[in-house]
């Protein structure tokens, strides 16, 4: 594995199996023994475990961590969720501490906010993972790794043994030391409607398959609202519907009424997004293209009729739809 061609004493404090529980269990076994419960960091969202936040370039996944980053280091909530409070290695590899510090003033992230930058960490393939194991041993709750593919070296991210590797001893390094590692990583394609939170992620797929949470941050260029996507093996799927504060540089949840807004607007502009890939599609084709259910599909149509921005015909016998010319101007 990666962690013994570094240092082969360390593999045997990261490999060692957990003789407190049995290796084998039957049924009876498992009825009869009560096992703690899944620990999180952040209720519901960030697990005690391996964590990827991934996004298109220059969303606000950066933006999104230090959140996170703020949150664990100072006890404090985020999206309405209290924190652990904990110390945080953040590994800030694409960044400056000017940038860094920056952040953290517009954030208003308090100077006793317990989190630990570095600007640079050496190749997880060469020393950097025996000295992620080293200070998982000085008691950080939170690792953040921004981004992942700093870290890689010559590894290849589309290599599904390498990832595996990799992958697996990030994941068993915090679950020995009852900690979490989030890894800020890509998707790999633009589309935003008919998006899928797994398939999106860069890479081999072995990366989300290892992995205990997936968080999938999704926004239009021109918007500032966006959709984090969040599931996990423990943590039910969920949408949380987010806007973007200027002023302060901090991932908002909108309110009931600005949410429910905001979710017939964009499902609207995904509709208009599949039209202008289409010369014109039928109520199945668009509901198929944007993974949307097909009576809330129909009424969403019918309201870009009225409001001019799609057109509705009936070509030998099927009713389609196609952009209005005047709305691609």
């Amino acid at each position: 594995t990666v962690l013994a061609r570094q240092n082969p004493d360390l593999t045997a404090l990261l490999t060692a199996p957990d003789e407190s529980q049995p290796r084998v269990w039957t049924f009876q076994n498992l009825y009869h023994t009560s096992f703690p419960p899944p620990q999180f960091l952040l209720p519901d969202l960030l697990p005690v475990g391996l964590t990827i936040l991934a996004g298109r370039p220059k969303i606000g996944k950066s933006w999104l961590a230090m959140q996170i980053a703020a949150a664990v280091g100072t006890g404090s909530t985020l999206f309405g969720r209290t924190a652990q409070q904990g110390t945080v290695l953040y590994l800030a590899l694409e960044d400056t501490p000017g940038r860094i510090k920056d952040r953290g003033q517009k954030q208003g992230i308090p100077e006793t906010a317990t989190i630990i930058f570095h600007m640079d960490w050496a190749p997880l393939s060469r020393n950097g993972m025996v000295d992620l194991v080293m200070a998982a041993y000085s008691g950080y709750r939170l690792i953040i790794i921004d981004t992942f593919n700093r870290t890689l070296d010559n590894a290849d991210p589309m290599d599904t043994k390498e990832m595996t590797l990799l992958f697996s001893e990030l994941q068993r390094l915090a679950g020995q030391h009852n900690l979490a590692i989030l890894l800020i990583d890509h998707h790999r394609k633009p589309g935003f409607y008919n998006s899928d939170l797994i398939d999106d992620i860069f890479g081999s797929t072995a990366k989300a398959g290892i992995v205990d949470a997936v968080w999938g941050l999704y926004k239009q260029r021109s918007d500032i609202s966006a959709i984090l996507k969040v599931t996990g093996r423990d943590i039910c799927e969920q949408e949380l519907n987010l806007s973007w504060d200027a002023s302060h540089c901090l991932w908002q949840i909108q309110d009931a009424y600005e949410s429910a807004k905001f979710e017939q607007t964009q499902r609207q502009k995904e509709i208009l997004a599949a039209l202008d890939d289409s010369n014109s599609l039928t109520l199945s084709d668009v509901a198929v293209k944007t993974g949307q259910n097909r009576s809330n599909c129909l009424r969403r149509l019918q309201m870009l009729v009225q409001n001019g921005e799609i057109q509705r015909s009936n070509d030998e016998g099927k009713i389609i739809y196609k952009r209005n010319a005047r709305t691609l101007l």
